[in-house]
Formats: C-alpha cells, structure tokens, sequence
C-alpha cells in the first residue's frame, strides 16, 4: 500500500522513490542537491516506509504519540490560509492514527537554511498584515507579539491546525527534521515556540500541548542524520 504522495498543479501523485518528490518542488534545480533539506527529508522518509526512526523514538517520549501508525503523507501540501492569498506549502504534511485519535503533524525539513522573514519584514502590505491578523488569531496570539518570529513558522503551524481541523484530527505538531549538525535555526524555533506557549527548550525534545479550538498542539525539534 503507498503512503508517501506528492502534491503537483493541484493532483496528488503516489511516491514510490524518494527521487520522485523532486518534481513538485518550487525550484528542483537548486533544492533537489544531496545535503539539502529537500533531499535529506524525502529520502529519510520514503526509505523508512514510514516514521524515521529518529521521529518515532522523539515522538514516542509522549504517551499520546506512543505506537502512532502512518495513514499517509504528502510532500508539498497545498493548505488553504483562510485569508487572501496563496495557500501555504509545507514540505510534508503526516497523517496518523494514535491511541485516542487522529493526528496531523506538518514537517519542516532544515538543514543550514534559515526559516525565512521576520514578521515584520514580511509583512509589507495591508493584505500581508490581514492574513497576519488571521493567522495570529488561530494560533491565539498577539501580531504585536510576532513581529521578531519568522513569518513562515506562523503560516506553517496555522497550516498543520486547518489540516487537523479538515482532517477531524484531535492532534497537530509542527515538526523540525533538522540534518544540521549545528542545530541551525533552534535558537529562532525556540523563541516562536515559547511565544505560541508551548516552547521547546533543547533539540530531540517535544513541547507540551496547547489546546486550540479543541486541537492539541505541539511543536518537536528532531535531529537526524544526513546522508552527506
């Protein structure tokens, strides 16, 4: 049975080789080099067939998460932001059962990249700062409060809550598979996650939750290996 799929022009394509999810990414030139958060992300997954085993022993120190079964995952979900504009992209969007429920965790690949703009870098136009103000009001917390965060774990995290509310999921994660041997990028994933109010303080490490319109959110910061 397939598990892995990939989003492109609005199909969802089954993934057998992880050299497949090459095509739906923005720019496969320059993502698609070994080393690569793109690279190291598909191939991590579609080769475990399912969790990583770095995902699962990290997730699995939280009862709720213990003996999760994949249901499907897709590289380069579309999610539609509930605000004007484009909908969000994210690397890899998991479905899973759990012992009480249904889970939806979004999965930023990171190797040495940085996270994006800041907020109030980003935030340009009255357009931008009314997709903030929405965004911001699902993750329940004050835009004036964002300003310093990087713009794109808003959108990603509010992207993993609509996924779980449309999915019926009782359970959301924002998940960061880093291959970075440096940790690059924690120190600004720590200071977004205690903003939202539920920080993670070290790498390998899940928050506690935080109950949004019935959803339980958590955020992870996972280590693994890269291939290079």
């Amino acid at each position: 049975m397939t598990l892995f799929f990939r989003e492109r022009l609005g199909d969802t394509i089954p993934v057998t080789d992880a050299r497949d999810v090459r095509r739906s990414l923005p720019d496969p030139e320059g993502q698609w080099i070994p080393g690569n958060s793109a690279f190291e992300l598909a191939f991590a997954w579609v080769d475990a067939g399912d969790f990583p085993p770095a995902v699962r022993q990290v997730l699995a120190t939280v009862p709720a998460y213990a003996g999760m079964k994949l249901i499907k995952a897709v590289f380069a979900k579309h999610t539609d932001l509930r605000s004007f504009g484009g909908p969000n992209d994210t690397n890899l969007m998991v479905y899973a059962e759990l012992k009480d429920g249904r889970a939806v965790i979004a999965v930023e690949g990171k190797r040495d990249e940085d996270f994006g703009p800041s907020v109030a870098h980003w935030k340009d136009s009255v357009a931008r700062e009314r997709r903030l103000n929405t965004l911001c009001n699902t993750l329940s917390v004050d835009p004036k409060d964002c300003q310093a965060l990087n713009y794109p774990l808003v959108r990603r995290t509010a992207s993993a809550l609509f996924e779980a509310q449309q999915d019926q999921a009782s359970h959301a994660m924002l998940l960061v598979h880093s291959f970075s041997d440096k940790d690059t990028g924690f120190d600004e994933f720590r200071a977004f996650t205690a903003t939202i109010g539920a920080p993670v303080l070290a790498p390998n490490q899940v928050s506690v939750e935080r109950v949004l319109d019935g959803v339980s959110l958590r955020f992870a910061w996972i280590r693994d290996k890269a291939s290079t």
